[in-house]
């Protein structure tokens, strides 16, 4: 239980590493992974109303559209971190972090 840690900040850190979503785009089916890119999806159908696919930045704009789902996710998820965000004892923030920097963006 999260109450239990002492924590007092979630951080859901993404990833400039392209791998899961560029194959979440492409549309690959390989065993277990499907289901995991599967997820990405409702991120690139909600870039693609807003950006051109071929602007470098849809990827990236991908990317961060995927993070701030995964935030949604755990809040529709998790009652006791909803719990917890709605009585201020406890934070949740996104973020990107960029594998050719080291630079961390939070968001």
């Amino acid at each position: 239980m999260i109450q239990n840690t002492g924590s007092k900040l979630i951080i859901v850190m993404g990833h400039t590493a392209y791998g899961a979503v560029n194959s979440a785009y492409a549309g690959v089916k390989s065993g277990h992974i499907t289901h995991l890119l599967e997820k990405i999806q409702p991120a690139i159908q909600k870039v693609k109303n807003i950006k051109d696919e071929t602007d470098e930045s849809f990827i990236h704009s991908v990317i961060i559209e995927n993070e701030k789902h995964v935030l949604k996710e755990i809040l529709k998820k998790s009652k006791d971190i909803r719990e917890l965000l709605r009585s201020k004892k406890i934070e949740m923030i996104g973020s990107i972090y960029d594998v050719n920097t080291g630079q961390v963006d939070f968001f």
